[in-house]
């Protein structure tokens, strides 16, 4: 764990604009639920929680395909740090041996990320809450014919407090 963090300090130390506290606190917790990348049918389960003390959100993000080989399975590990003017920075390390800078934006609930990797976007993802706190959707984009697109969308529902997506 004080490897990642170090890792995590090295990929944001060059952040020079001043850092800001939003409330994400309405995510806080876990959700569960079913999507699909590209056809292919998953369960998924996030974990948002705060870290060092609220620096940092974190997020622990798995995803089950329902027909196993047709795309692998991952576990994903971010963290991000917000910043002024609606900006947010972060970090995310998978199971498939990627670790991919997170840049984007966050508003009313809603964050958009690029995942770079090597300087190079590769992917979009947007995270946003329902207006009643209870539904989560992340919506992924990958690039097809030089723009990205859609390529799959997962609702979450928030577990109650005590459940867990192990559980």
């Amino acid at each position: 764990m004080k490897r990642l963090a170090i890792i995590v300090s090295l990929l944001l130390a060059g952040t020079a604009v001043a850092k800001t506290t939003p409330d994400h606190g309405r995510v806080h917790g876990e959700w569960s639920g079913r999507g699909d990348t590209v056809g292919q049918l998953f369960s998924a389960c996030a974990k948002f929680s705060p870290y060092m003390n609220g620096a940092y959100l974190h997020l622990d993000y798995a995803m089950r395909y329902d027909t196993a080989g047709a795309l692998p399975n991952q576990m994903t590990e971010s963290f991000y740090t917000f910043l002024d003017n609606g900006r947010v920075e972060g970090v995310s390390l998978d199971s498939l041996s990627n670790v991919l800078q997170l840049n984007g934006t966050y508003a009313d609930h809603r964050m958009s990320v690029d995942w770079l990797k090597n300087g190079d976007t590769i992917g979009k993802a947007e995270w946003y809450l329902s207006a009643d706190g209870n539904t989560l959707t992340f919506v992924r984009f990958g690039e097809m014919g030089g723009q990205f697109k859609e390529i799959g969308e997962v609702k979450m529902n928030r577990l109650p407090a005590g459940k867990s997506c192990n559980k």
